[in-house]
């Protein structure tokens, strides 16, 4: 779990934290808490810097979504990852 706000840090820290575990050999499904996002290309950003900087995967949490617009937001992130 990659919870930026948790320890202070902007959303580019996600990348990071990934490239981190990698690095170390360790295979890393990004864990993000998506109500932590202002804006629908801070959330895609972080997604695209977690799978850029080497996660296997990306898991998502907030449930139920604090805000209603993160379902768009996630549903638009994972499709520009995969390229739709």
């Amino acid at each position: 779990m990659i919870y930026h706000e948790y320890y202070a840090r902007p959303s580019s820290w996600i990348g990071q934290a990934v490239r981190e575990g990698v690095l170390r050999g360790v295979k890393v499904c990004a864990g993000i808490l998506v109500g932590f996002m202002r804006s629908e290309e801070e959330l895609a950003r972080s997604f695209a810097d977690a799978v850029s900087n080497g996660a296997s995967g990306i898991c998502v949490f907030a449930y139920p979504p604090p805000r209603p617009e993160l379902v768009e937001w996630v549903g638009k992130a994972f499709r520009g990852l995969s390229g739709g």
